[in-house]
Parts: C-alpha cells; structure tokens; sequence
C-alpha cells in the first residue's frame, strides 16, 4: 500500500508539473498537440478542441507537446523538460511565434506549479490539524535571559519581533532571524487555557552559543534558555492561520532545497547525498505507511524540490530554456542551433549522469 501510494505521489507531482506548462500554453494561445498523462506507447487517446489527451505506457508523470516545437524524445521525466530542436512552420498558435516574454510564462509554468501545489499541501495540512509542539514554556534554564525577562512556565508564545508563533520550531528560526538585534520583542499569552488570559509584553537579550546548521557548518545560534513541553498535540488552525503557515513553510522548503543545491555544487555537501527515484519512492513509502500527514508533507517538500530542480540552468530543463529565451530578448536573435544541440547533448549527459549517481547511492543505501 505505502509503494503504490509513492508512486501515484512521485507521478502526480511530475503532472501537476506538466499541467502548469499545458494551462499557460493554453491561456497564451498556443496550441498543444499533446497532454499525456505517463509516456512511452500510447496505450489509450482521445482528441478535444486540437489537443490530443493519452494514456502511455509508462505511468510515471506524463509530458505535453507544444505546437511548433520538435521534441528529441517523447517524454518527459522528472528530471527533464522540454527539450527544443528545429521550429515547425511559425503558425499563429505555435510556441516559437510567441513573443520572448510569452514563451517565458510557458517555461515558468511548470516549476511555479510545483510550488503552488506544495503550498496547497501545506496549506491541507494545517488546516486539517496537524499533531505537534505548541509554542508553549514547558520549563527555563536558571538565570537564563527568558527566565530573567519575566517568561513563566505556560506561558505561550504569540509573537517575536511581529512575527506570529504558530509551532514551537518557530520560535528557533525566528530567534536565528533577528540575532542580530540587542533585544527582542516578545508577545506571551499568560493562562492563555483560562478566561481571564492576560497578554504581557517583553523584551528579551538573547545569549549566543558556537554551533552547526543542517550542513554541519560552524554557526552562531541565538537561545534565550527556554524548552519545550515534550508533549505533542493536535494543533488546531484557523484557515488564515493555514495560510500564514503554509507560505512560511513553503518559503523555509525553498531556501533549504536552494541552500541544498549551492552546497552540493560547491562540495559542502557529499555527492553520496544525492538520492534518485528509488530512494524518494523508498522514503514516502515507509513514511505513508506510519503517518499520512507526514507523507503529504514529505510530497509538499519533493514537489518544492522538483519545481526548483527545473529552475536550474541546465539545457533541456525549463532553466535552460529560460536562458536561450533571455539571451533572444538581450541580443534580438535566436542562439545558434548548431550550438543549441550542442548544449543539449551535454545537458542530457549531465541529467543522466546525475540519474545514475542517485541510482547508485539509492541501490548502495538499500543493500547497505
């Protein structure tokens, strides 16, 4: 059950992908030829208003066919795009007729769905409920800044520096984000499970301790000496809290998997830490099979990862794409085609290379 459901989420994600380029086409007014959902043989088709809708062999994600374009494959994969050789006859509808700007909407379509749908997931999430840590004092250190600022046992957290606490994880990353202050602002609710709830205002210096972020570089965290109830519960959200929650975590999801990337390309991060299909499709299974809010979480994070993944520029992903149109609108003229296909070949070695390198770690950790 766990693998059947990873799989319907790692192909689901790949077409959302491809309905943001299909939808934008359309709404451009550029015709699409093909929207099939898997790739490979065409197993079951039907045509409406020009677009010909299929079923394919192979079921993980699907593509789309814009008119006007010549694909070097017929498919796509999650780690692939579209991919551009010679221009058909310049109809009015077809992609290359389009002024830069309008083909530049297209290629953008399918990351920024990528991001929409893991917004939407978090946004689920938090609006179903979600068991975890409130941002309630379960305990202070002695003589800590909190305990000395006046912060009580039970008091809960609502705000620091104007921004809203929701979860108790809040509370460190907001207190890492203004560290640089002298002091900072602290909105509690006293007694808040009681009528007469009272909500107190403080100011508190935090102190500094040498320690290390999630890449295991040397870093410089802020602590005001507080801890945790240690008691998980179902937190309760509001659909404007939803909201509040579902684009902050949307926003910390893309600066991780950004951050992700940069040390990976720098070295900071071991290549061995590339995970492929296998490995994703083995995380969210074991994760489906133990808690399903964890899953749509996990799915809103790949999503994220898939849509920022396509963003890089890298010819036959829609970053790569993105750079040939932004060259066009720079210098008024095409990229030449020789080296266009030139770019291509390499960009495709490099995509496979990299699908090769998450296989090989994915079968090392499976066997390992």
């Amino acid at each position: 059950m766990g693998l059947a459901l990873a799989l319907i989420a790692l192909c689901f994600l790949v077409l959302f992908h491809e309905l943001g380029h299909f939808l934008i086409a359309r709404l451009c007014g550029i015709g699409v030829e093909v929207f099939s959902i898997g790739f490979g043989k065409k197993l079951c088709t039907f045509t409406h208003k020009g677009t010909q809708y299929a079923i394919s062999l192979i079921p993980l994600g699907g593509y789309v066919k814009l008119k006007g374009l010549e694909y070097s494959a017929d498919s796509h994969t999650s780690n692939t795009s579209h991919t551009l050789q010679s221009p058909r006859a310049q109809n009015a509808d077809s992609y290359e007729s389009k002024p830069p700007i309008v083909r530049l909407l297209v290629l953008f379509g399918g990351p920024v769905f990528n991001l929409l749908l893991g917004f939407l997931l978090y946004f689920g999430i938090c609006l179903n409920g979600a068991v975890g840590l409130a941002p309630v004092v379960g305990g202070l250190q002695e003589d800590s800044p909190a305990q000395k600022a006046g912060i009580l046992a039970g008091d809960r957290i609502i705000k620091i520096e104007g921004e809203n606490i929701f979860l108790w994880q809040d509370i460190s990353n907001v207190l890492q984000k203004h560290a640089s202050l002298n002091a900072l602002k602290f909105l509690i609710q006293r007694d808040f499970k009681d009528a007469d709830s009272q909500t107190i205002e403080l100011f508190i210096t935090p102190f500094f301790k040498q320690g290390q972020n999630m890449f295991k570089e040397p870093q410089t965290q802020a602590f005001i000496g507080i801890y945790a109830t240690q008691k998980a519960e179902l937190l309760q959200f509001s659909p404007l809290q939803s909201l509040q929650i579902a684009w902050r975590k949307t926003l910390e999801s893309t600066h991780f998997i950004a951050q992700s990337i940069a040390k990976l390309a720098s070295g900071v991060v071991s290549v061995r830490e590339v995970s492929g299909v296998v490995g994703m499709t083995n995380t969210l299974s074991h994760v489906a099979q133990s808690d399903l809010v964890a899953f749509f979480g996990f799915c809103a994070l790949l999503s994220i990862n898939l849509g920022l993944i396509n963003l890089l520029p890298i010819p036959l992903l829609d970053g790569g794409q993105i750079l040939f149109v932004l060259y066009e609108m720079l210098t008024r003229k095409k990229p030449n085609e020789r080296i266009l296909r030139l770019l291509s070949f390499f960009g495709l070695a490099f995509i496979v290379a990299i699908m090769l390198l998450g296989l090989f770690n994915d079968m090392t950790r499976l066997i390992y």
